[in-house]
């Protein structure tokens, strides 16, 4: 926005209440008092006392201690107001004169005047065509085609971003909305406030996952109205996905069936039916049904849950930069689960193309760290004169440009932990796993990255903590999930469980895979399985028998752990 005069206080509340007016603050009673409060505290002089504590305790009636460094819920809705601010002049408020803005790191809002286009100069009247001399007439001609030609160029290019569909809703939202549905009861009546709770509960958790816009619709007009007619809803809210809950409490038992609609296909996507726990005391159950939430929103909202699966399809009819870039970072995720030479190449040349373009671009600095690394770890790709140290560096400074564009990026400190475990720095590692956990504890990505960096820094009972928590959180998670437990396992001597890990992990084609389960047969005793598989290793993998650091040591392990399954390794035969 160009800076123009300070605006007038009345200037100011007047754009105030166009912004509340506006479909993101007229469905949601939070953002609209939000919003309204840190305009009315500065207008009135006030706009230093605009904290998190002041903002929780004041707009959202939080108890009086209320820690805004634990309690993330401030945060989360400044998030979701900035992103409500910047649609609003992307679309309805794009010609408004006043602007009001909220800079990250920041809850006092800037107020801001366009700058005013100057008044046309009037024009000599001709009155005669022999006054324009012929190369005027040039010029003019080419100044008109110029100006033409631009102003179709961007017509098209306004029409790929914000094109409307025959309802008004833009059908480009490259950011994934899922709308929350009030919930609905069959049976006694007796689960009301089990329905706010869940509604509350989701709404909070969703808000936490940057990779998409979770939407309050119970203050859409007639709501209740819409009741049990999910496919409809498209036509009043402008959303990708719908979630539905229904609620029945017959005799003394209590389920919940959860649905995801898809806007774009009309058909439910994902369901999940729960039975209730029984209740063994308020704090006991509260648990329960915390847990509960943070499970269904993984599902719905982590990496790999049903949302950002679905996405690939819709984004490729979505022909912009910013849905190439998404599809960037899904092909990511695709790659990371199923790692080859191919996929690291294409992943690389992305995520470089979009930080070049985009140098503030925190999520792909974060997932372009782990491809830096995977240079080293799997040997995909290396560029020419670039040593280990080099590799472990770029990755490194990658996280480190992830962090600084963006340090309530909950990826960018969860690649950062990584990163650092891989240039051997336990203490960033450890601090960056606890940072990526306090701001987004319900992405399973996070929790189970954050269990393998606590096992590398022999912080054991964190790390199996995290490590069960990831697959309870997403129940169809990778294998590769079950590393961190077999660390556990494996270092405790619990062997029996360590192997159920091993091949859970097992893939025949990567040698890692291959020594952790030839050494944990070994060491339960079953020698034939262990020579087998030994004998896979030194079949498949001669190179490892000249060079085991170079094939090991990449990986900067924890060195205990590493002397663990090297030991297991000879004792099933493994020759190096």
């Amino acid at each position: 926005f160009f800076m123009g005069t300070s605006p007038h206080k009345s200037e100011i509340k007047n754009a105030l209440q166009k912004l509340l007016e506006y479909k993101e603050f007229k469905r949601s009673e939070r953002l609209s008092d939000f919003l309204t409060y840190i305009v009315n505290e500065t207008l009135e002089g006030r706009g230093d006392r605009i904290k998190g504590y002041t903002i929780g305790i004041e707009v959202f009636e939080k108890p009086e201690d209320f820690d805004p460094a634990t309690d993330a819920s401030v945060r989360v809705e400044a998030a979701r107001l900035r992103k409500a601010l910047e649609m609003y002049y992307l679309d309805t408020g794009r010609n408004e004169k006043v602007i009001i803005d909220l800079k990250k790191g920041s809850y006092k809002p800037v107020f801001r005047a366009t700058e005013e286009k100057s008044p046309p100069l009037k024009q000599k009247k001709i009155t005669s065509e022999n006054e324009i001399s012929q190369g005027s007439k040039k010029r003019l001609t080419i100044h008109l085609s110029i100006l033409l030609i631009m102003a179709l160029l961007c017509a098209g290019l306004y029409w790929l971003e914000y094109k409307h569909d025959k309802k008004g809703f833009s059908t480009v939202n490259v950011i994934p909305r899922v709308a929350v549905l009030p919930f609905y009861s069959v049976g006694d009546g007796k689960i009301e406030s089990l329905k706010m709770y869940f509604l509350d509960s989701l709404l909070e958790k969703l808000n936490r996952f940057g990779e998409i816009d979770a939407i309050n619709t119970e203050t859409v007009e007639d709501i209740k109205f819409w009741e049990h007619r999910g496919a409809e809803l498209n036509t009043v809210i402008d959303a990708e996905y719908f979630l539905e809950g229904t609620f029945r409490h017959i005799d003394t038992t209590t389920s919940i069936t959860f649905r995801l609609l898809s806007a774009q296909t009309q058909t439910y996507i994902w369901a999940k039916k729960i039975i209730l726990p029984e209740i063994n005391g308020p704090s006991s159950y509260e648990n329960q049904l915390n847990n509960i939430t943070a499970q269904i929103v993984s599902e719905i909202a982590s990496p790999y849950g049903v949302v950002q699966n679905n996405e690939r399809e819709r984004l490729k009819h979505i022909k912009t930069l910013q849905a190439s870039d998404m599809e960037c970072i899904l092909d990511y995720y695709a790659y990371a689960s199923r790692k080859s030479k191919e996929g690291h190449y294409a992943v690389r040349t992305c995520l470089e193309r979009i930080v070049q373009r985009k140098p503030d671009h925190s999520d792909a600095y974060a997932v372009l760290s782990w491809v830096y690394g995977d240079e080293l770890r799997f040997g995909y790709n290396r560029l020419a004169g670039e040593d280990t140290s080099d590799i472990r560096k770029k990755s490194f400074m990658a996280a480190k440009k992830a962090v600084e564009a963006d340090p309530k990026n909950p990826h960018a400190h969860q690649f950062m932990a990584l990163a650092a475990q891989l240039n051997d720095s336990p203490e960033l590692t450890r601090h960056h796993a606890e940072v990526s956990l306090s701001l987004n504890p319900y992405d399973s990505e996070i929790v189970a990255d954050a269990a393998w960096s606590f096992c590398q820094v022999g912080e054991w009972e964190k790390c199996i903590k995290h490590a069960k928590s990831s697959m309870v959180l997403n129940p169809q998670h990778p294998d590769w999930y079950h590393m961190a437990p077999f660390v556990y396992y494996y270092h405790t001597q619990d062997y029996d469980n360590a192997l159920v890990h091993a091949l859970q992990y097992y893939q025949p084609d990567f040698l890692w895979a291959n020594l952790i389960v030839a050494a944990t047969y070994a060491k339960l005793g079953h020698a034939e399985k262990a020579r087998e598989i030994a004998a896979h290793i030194n079949t498949r993998f001669p190179a490892f028998k000249e060079n085991p650091s170079a094939a090991l040591y990449a990986w900067n392990l924890n060195e205990t752990f590493l002397r663990e399954v090297l030991e297991g390794a000879r004792l099933a035969g493994v020759e190096f």
